[in-house]
């Protein structure tokens, strides 16, 4: 399939289709995120291939703190679309997900220490908590100026209350509990990785329920991938869930929980970067990819 540029004379009315808006976060914000979505890619791939580096912890802690600076420099525009809580909720919580990684990027023994495997796996499930949290608050927020009938552009909500609750009581707070059990016990048990498996999947579920509206305003092709890399986020679960002795396997333990991983944030990253182009184009040229 080729892509093509569609001039906005082109573009269907908006009697036909929903018209394109503008990409409204900056090269700054947008730049920012695919960085960090990278840089955790090639931590988690590096962990993969080298348990014993630290180098790759620290892209860790880094690849999630640029998630959060980015975000941090939207924060006006998604105050005023989300709530102000909502954003600094999930800022703190992409934060808190990257320094869980601190002790064992300080000193890999400490993977060995119980105590230290707990707190990471707890403040990653805070971190995952306070994402849940953050989407039941746009969910209300929906709701609220829905009820006040507030039609204001900068206020509109596109997300389904479906979609929301999907991904905040279905996906991100599944997920938390599935990390929340491997604090209990960081040996990884059968309902640990069950969670950690349904957790991803709804998440991906709920944004295809929202691909169409999506589409519209990153690209398909963006879409496709980040749903394709939250998917591949959920899978290696699956083979844990069903045999929880794969985690010490010499061959697969590492791939399972960190090489897929990587592989679903490149993803994610390569969408990201998707985004990138596409408001390079409609500040250049007033035209988009088609895909």
């Amino acid at each position: 399939m080729t892509s093509t540029l569609e001039s906005p004379n082109e573009i269907e009315s908006p009697d036909e289709a929903e018209p394109l808006e503008d990409i409204h976060a900056s090269f700054f914000t947008l730049i920012t995120a695919t960085l960090g979505l990278f840089i955790t890619a090639v931590g988690l791939m590096w962990i993969w291939q080298n348990p014993e580096s630290a180098t790759a912890v620290w892209l860790e802690i880094v690849g999630p703190a640029l998630l959060a600076i980015s975000a941090t420099s939207h924060i006006e525009h998604l105050a005023n679309r989300i709530g102000r809580l909502a954003v600094v909720l999930s800022i703190v919580g992409a934060f808190l997900w990257g320094f869980s990684y601190l002790p064992f990027a300080i000193n890999n023994f400490n993977y060995s220490v119980k105590g230290w495997v707990q707190l990471y796996f707890a403040a990653w499930g805070t971190s995952f908590l306070l994402f849940s949290i953050s989407l039941f608050i746009v969910a209300w927020h929906k709701e609220d100026r829905l009820e006040q009938h507030d039609l204001a552009k900068e206020h509109v909500i596109h997300v389904s209350f479906s979609s929301l609750l999907i991904a905040a009581a279905g996906g991100t707070l599944i997920f938390s509990a599935g990390l929340y059990e491997m604090a209990a016990n960081p040996t990884g048990t059968r309902l640990a990785w069950i969670l950690q498996a349904v957790g991803p999947f709804l998440i991906a579920v709920a944004v295809t329920t929202h691909i169409g509206h999506m589409a519209k305003h990153i690209g398909r092709l963006a879409v496709i991938l980040g749903i394709v890399g939250v998917f591949v986020w959920a899978l290696p679960n699956i083979p844990l869930a069903i045999k929880p002795s794969l985690l010490y396997n010499p061959t697969w333990g590492e791939f399972l929980t960190n090489g897929c991983f990587g592989l679903g944030y490149a993803l994610l990253g390569v969408s990201a970067l998707l985004l990138v182009n596409r408001k390079r184009l409609l500040e250049k040229h007033g035209a988009v990819l088609s895909w």
